[in-house]
């Protein structure tokens, strides 16, 4: 497999598990928005904890995603 093929293989996967994060994302908004009211519940921190670390990984993902388009460029 040639190189740029193999970063082309990378970046579909890291597309693909940035869709997965952000449904992720929007599903833990979702449910925390409809739980507001259980604001002194467990699962309530739980879900903002998720939320800020799913968000960290959107990040992460995205500069990866970036990157590897660069490498692309240099070869």
């Amino acid at each position: 497999m040639a190189k740029i093929d193999k970063i082309k293989e990378q970046i579909n996967y890291l597309k693909l598990l940035l869709g997965v994060f952000i449904a992720i994302l929007l599903s833990l908004i979702g449910w925390t928005a409809n739980h507001i009211d259980n604001i002194e519940n467990i699962r309530f921190a739980i879900s903002i904890f998720l939320i800020f670390f799913s968000s960290i990984v959107i990040l992460y993902i995205n500069k990866k995603i970036l990157s590897k388009i660069d490498e692309l460029e240099d070869i």
